[in-house]
């Protein structure tokens, strides 16, 4: 009644306002207005409590206790309300050990009571009330058992919310509102140093608050002032207690509260339910766990009975997880951040935080927001400025505290955080740059650090120990974190070169175009690495980033170097030795300048390769994308390295029974990798163990069925890569990447594969095509100088596939064979016609004759023989003469397996085109047959090269060659020649498909059958005259011998 009574008079009227009140006021109807009002409420306040803790769960007194419970609630609202309703009660104030500013003398506290009641913010009563109400709280929520009972109660006024939420928000209220000024804050530090070294807090389950006891003992002093006289109470009062922490209302003395202890307290109520949710999480799965045990391998299926009393277990789990969860956090993000420099404060709070986790991250549903907001709270109170990259930044002991609570979150529920990596995953790419030794740290903290950064090599081999679907969202997290970096260095690499634009020095202009370009690159990395000397510089700095320094403090912070080893030095030692066995292109010392993001997802994929097939399209794809558009040729270089590596350890694995056998290893490897359990100290986060046991203990859905990927779909994203590129580095890169996967795993290489390559392969020829670049919609001209080394390349892969594995190409019935070797075929013809270097065009034209030899069969000859004609009417002499000869050459080595239909398809339209292709070329006025001087040889008419009029070398000509047109007459001389060869060898064969003589008379015959039939006699009247004794033999003899000689000088 006097609890109830005493509330109602704050409920309402402007004249009873807490803020109108002072520290002469009658308050509570006399109930605190004097000695005898306050010792009624110590022992009523108490008495409620211990009523509603003993008979609260009955049913009989249920409604009795619910009116003492909300009463005890109201108290502390109030008192809440009042703080916000003053003025001051935010001043933005933060504790830290090095400026702890101490309260003035006259606002220090006894140990026995706070301040002065003359500066609070609150009156006095309202602290007391709120107290009690407090420590009553804490009472009934510190029992799990309590704290499930109370749920099931609602608020009278509130019907959506239980009394569990309605303590939840009345303390979260009261300890964030009451403790954020400066003097409030000094006063908790306090209370809470106090109770650390009096033994009384060393764990914050231990902890028992003081307030009703400091009551008593005030009640008894006031107890004992009727036994003496008023002189002799008002000394003993003097001697025992500061006079000033007494305040005098109707005649009598109560004492100041405490604000720091009442606050301290609350936050202790908050701890209390946290460590109470997780006590009845961890009651119900020993419970689960020892029914499993029970029920043993032949478990029996629950009945409906049990199956209902577990749901119905879980949802009330889930419902006090939820109410409470809000509140909690934002008790424990306050008392983090504003406590900074208290010791005893910050580990209490990073335990809350550590149950909090234990308990909402099981939890939470996919579309829930718990899992992520306390992940994100603790990850940005783990870094000095969350976001900003600054290698100067440096870590305080609280910081390091709260990395160590994070580590230990993820290592117990490594399967649980799902789409959260992210945060986790950014928050250690953030601290891989930065120092590990900071002036701010203690010396327990610096070892602590020390040990932080030792989790960083594990951090690969922690990713095997994932289940399949938190494995994924692990390797997409770094992919997005990879492209964040890879974004930040384009924009990074532009900015510097817009800024260096008005630096560079001038360039003689009549320097050779190729010094200037490489002076003037030069000039661009030197500015490039001048402004991104750091790691992190490099990788992770962003341009848009704000920060509270000047402009010259941010540029000096940027290029200064780490002082000492950093977080990620021996994360980047072990990457780098998991690589060296493969023996990468990149360089030790631009290893360590790579993204974290990026090295930790090759580093993670490669621990994971049995599981490839998990995630492993979306990182090649990442891999070519970041190729494409990278303007750093170290992250370049490193991404086409890795995906060498990937694909050919892949392909490697693709021989008989290696399918049937990856799902058994991958599940075996994943039975005995296991993460380590109960670690006892920092050393042993994120640490793997092996159990040789057996892999029976292995979750279900970690024995799913690999999905295989096929090669196609392996070697896809890089092919594309490479012919879509409008960047002749990303070619290059990618070319020296397949070159090394053809010569590691080309044999393994299956018939759907071939095409893929070989169309990569023939896009980077250099024959003056122009195709469009991926995704830009820009057009490429891969005939310029400037691909010239990517042709290079390229022809090396095609030359490494004819020479070693054309007999390993698809063959008949393989439905692959025919568009393998289509692809074979034109890309030999792409080359041939390439401008970029005649021999290449020249090997390559013979090419097509091994090509021939190799696969004679009907449609295979038929695209050959069609691209030597092709190649026959080249505008380089050197290439159409050679094509001639090989073509004649073809024909004369295989003219005996051809059929009638070929030799007439091959006689008619390839060998008399081509005859008819060069009459017309070597007639053509406008080519011209007069020579010129051998002073100006190369600069008339159309040189033997492309590049022969700008070469620095002018070659005399022979009279005969030193024009265009008598070179086309060359090359008609050259087909005549093959022509009379191919009639002579295999003149029978041609007699025989030639239509049978038609009469002779003249009317019977068509114009076009008149020249046949001239053409056929023609051929046979000199068969006749062989036969007849004419000296053929003899006169072909010297011509052959000329012939070869003139060959020989060609």
């Amino acid at each position: 009644y006097h609890m109830q009574k005493d509330t109602e008079l704050y409920a309402d009227g402007e004249t009873k306002h807490p803020q109108n009140f002072s520290p002469d006021d009658a308050i509570g109807d006399g109930m605190i207005a004097d000695r005898t009002g306050f010792s009624l409420l110590v022992r009523s306040t108490k008495l409620a409590s211990t009523i509603v803790g003993t008979y609260g769960c009955k049913e009989d007194l249920g409604g009795e206790c619910h009116i003492l419970l909300m009463s005890l609630i109201r108290f502390v609202s109030t008192a809440t309300e009042a703080y916000h309703d003053t003025d001051g009660f935010e001043d933005g104030f933060i504790y830290t050990n090095s400026a702890a500013p101490s309260l003035p003398p006259q606002q220090k506290s006894s140990s026995d009571h706070s301040t002065n009641n003359s500066t609070n913010l609150v009156p006095n009563s309202l602290l007391w009330r709120s107290a009690f109400a407090l420590e009553a709280l804490y009472s009934l929520t510190s029992e799990p058992s309590m704290l499930r009972y109370l749920h099931t109660s609602y608020h009278s006024e509130r019907p959506n919310a239980t009394i569990v939420a309605v303590i939840c928000e009345a303390v979260s209220d009261f300890a964030t509102i009451a403790g954020s000024s400066q003097r409030s804050i000094m006063g908790v530090v306090e209370s809470a140093t106090s109770n650390h070294e009096s033994g009384e807090n060393e764990a914050s389950e231990n902890f028992s608050p003081k307030i009703f006891s400091k009551a008593r003992d005030f009640t008894k002093l006031f107890d004992e002032w009727d036994g003496y006289q008023k002189q002799t109470a008002s000394s003993l009062l003097d001697k025992n207690n500061d006079q000033e922490g007494m305040i005098g209302v109707g005649g009598g003395l109560i004492p100041a509260c405490d604000e720091g202890e009442a606050i301290w307290v609350a936050f202790h109520c908050t701890l209390s339910i946290v460590h109470s949710l997780l006590s009845l999480v961890k009651e119900q799965r020993a419970v689960d766990a020892v029914k499993k045990v029970l029920a043993g391998d032949d478990e029996l299926p629950k009945s409906e009975e049990e199956e209902e009393e577990a749901k119905e277990n879980e949802i009330q789990l889930k419902s006090l997880v939820d109410c409470s969860f809000a509140p909690s956090l934002a008790v424990l993000q306050h008392f983090l951040k504003r406590f900074q420099g208290c010791k005893t404060i910050v580990k209490s709070t990073l335990e809350g935080y550590e149950s909090l986790a234990n308990v909402s991250i099981p939890f939470s549903r996919p579309q829930e927001f718990q899992r992520k907001a306390i992940l994100t709270s603790l990850c940005k109170l783990s870094l000095p400025s969350w976001g900003k990259v600054d290698p100067a930044s440096q870590l305080c002991d609280h910081h390091v505290h709260s990395l160590c609570t994070l580590l230990h979150i993820v290592h117990t529920n490594y399967d649980d955080i799902s789409s959260d990596w992210q945060i986790v995953l950014s928050t250690l790419e953030q601290l891989s740059p930065l120092s590990i030794s900071s002036p701010k740290l203690s010396d327990e903290c610096y070892r602590i650090a020390v040990s932080i950064s030792s989790t960083f090599p594990r951090l690969s081999s922690f990713s095997t120990c994932l289940s399949s679907d938190s494995l994924r969202h692990f390797i997409r997290a770094l992919i997005d974190l990879s492209d964040q970096a890879s974004l930040r260095s384009i924009n990074e690499s532009t900015l510097c070169k817009l800024s260096s634009d008005d630096d560079k020095p001038r360039i003689n202009i009549d320097e050779d175009e190729k010094t200037t370009s490489t002076v003037s690159t030069t000039i661009t990395r030197e500015t490039l690495g001048g402004k991104l000397i750091s790691f992190a510089g490099r990788a992770f700095s962003s341009v848009n980033a704000n920060t509270d320094n000047d402009d010259t403090d941010d540029e000096i912070s940027i290029n200064r170097f780490p002082v000492s080893k950093t977080y990620s030095e021996e994360f980047y030692a072990s990457a780098f030795a998991h690589l060296a066995a493969t023996k990468p292109t990149t360089k030790k010392d631009v290893f360590h300048q790579l993204p974290f993001a990026l090295l930790a997802l090759t580093d993670a994929i490669l621990a994971n390769t049995l599981r490839f097939s998990l995630c492993g399209r979306d990182v090649i794809d990442h891999l070519c994308d970041l190729a494409m558009r990278s303007s750093n040729d170290d992250v370049l270089g490193y991404a086409m390295d890795t995906l060498a590596i990937l694909i050919t350890n892949r392909l490697s694995g693709d021989k008989p029974g290696y399918h049937e056998s990856l799902s058994k290893a991958t599940s075996e490897r994943l039975g005995r990798t296991r993460i380590k359990k109960d670690p006892s100290s920092m050393d042993e986060y994120m640490e793997v163990e092996i159990d040789f046991s057996s892999a029976s203990a292995m979750e279900e859905d970690e024995k799913e069925e690999i999905d295989i990927i096929s090669q196609a779909e392996l070697l896809t994203p890089l092919c594309k890569t490479i012919s879509s590129t409008d960047e002749a580095s990303a070619a290059e890169a990618g070319l020296i990447a397949l070159y090394v996967i053809l010569e590691g795993a080309g044999h393994n290489l299956q018939g759907d594969t071939w095409p893929v390559i070989i169309a990569a392969i023939s896009a980077l020829s250099g024959y003056n095509s122009v195709s469009a670049s991926r995704g830009s919609g820009k057009t490429v001209d891969r005939s310029t100088a400037n691909w010239a080394t990517c042709g290079t390349l390229s022809f090396r892969c095609l030359k490494l596939i004819v020479d070693d594995f054309l007999d390993q190409l698809p063959a008949p019935p393989d439905p692959y064979s025919e568009a393998t070797r289509s692809a074979l075929l034109d890309c030999c013809a792409s080359f041939g016609s390439s401008t970029h270097d005649v021999n290449t065009s020249l090997t390559a034209t013979g090419m097509l004759w091994t090509i021939a030899d190799q696969d004679p069969t009907p449609s295979s000859l038929e695209h050959v023989l069609s691209k030597l004609a092709f190649l026959a009417g080249d505008g380089r002499v050197e290439v159409r003469n050679c094509s001639v000869n090989t073509l004649f050459m073809c024909v004369a080595g295989l003219g005996h397996r051809f059929t009638a239909e070929q030799w007439r398809a091959c006689l008619g339209g390839t060998l008399f085109g081509v005859l008819d292709q060069v009459a017309v070329q070597g007639f053509d006025p406008s080519k011209g047959m007069t020579g010129v001087p051998s002073s100006s040889s190369g600069s008339s008419g159309t040189p033997t090269s492309p590049d022969a009029s700008n070469s620095r070398y002018k070659v005399t000509v022979h009279h005969s060659r030193d024009s265009e047109g008598k070179q086309w007459v060359t090359t008609q001389v050259l087909t005549m020649r093959g022509l009379e060869r191919v009639l002579r060898q295999f003149f029978p064969q041609l007699l025989a498909t030639t239509a049978p003589p038609l009469d002779d008379t003249e009317d019977d015959l068509s114009s076009d059958d008149g020249e046949h039939s001239e053409s056929g006699s023609g051929e046979y009247n000199g068969v006749d005259d062989d036969e007849n004794g004419m000296s053929y033999d003899e006169d072909n003899e010297e011509e052959d011998e000329e012939e070869e000689e003139e060959e020989e000088e060609e």
